[in-house]
């Protein structure tokens, strides 16, 4: 026997609603969570740059730091040489745009470059 509430316009008004605020936080999480990758990204970066002009550290930096870090978290991707230097790459980049790098970490979430939806 079928439920009666289940079938009022009522009902399926508040179900569509719960919906739609479900998705909507979703999104929001989904969206803070790629600001922060975005965040941590730029400081590997940066990092990695400030490293090898104060060690004079080469490429093999790079793997090491790569190799170390896919060690210590070995279920998390996105430490491979090759993402490394895309992260050096990207912050030597955007660096140069003054008003980014100029800014602290905790107002780096207010930039542009870190409202870039990634998926």
């Amino acid at each position: 026997m079928p439920n009666p509430i289940i079938q009022t316009d009522d009902y399926k008004a508040f179900i569509q609603s719960l919906k739609a605020q479900v998705q909507s936080s979703q999104i929001k999480a989904a969206v803070s969570v790629n600001r922060e990758l975005l965040k941590l990204y730029w400081l590997i970066g940066s990092q990695i740059v400030e490293k090898q002009k104060q060690a004079a550290w080469g490429s093999g930096f790079i793997k090491q730091v790569s190799h170390d870090l896919q060690q210590e978290f070995p279920d998390t991707k996105g430490f491979s040489a090759r993402n490394l230097e895309r992260m050096r790459k990207w912050y030597i980049y955007w660096s140069k745009d003054k008003s980014i790098a100029s800014q602290t970490v905790s107002q780096l979430e207010e930039a542009s470059v870190f409202q870039i939806p990634w998926g």
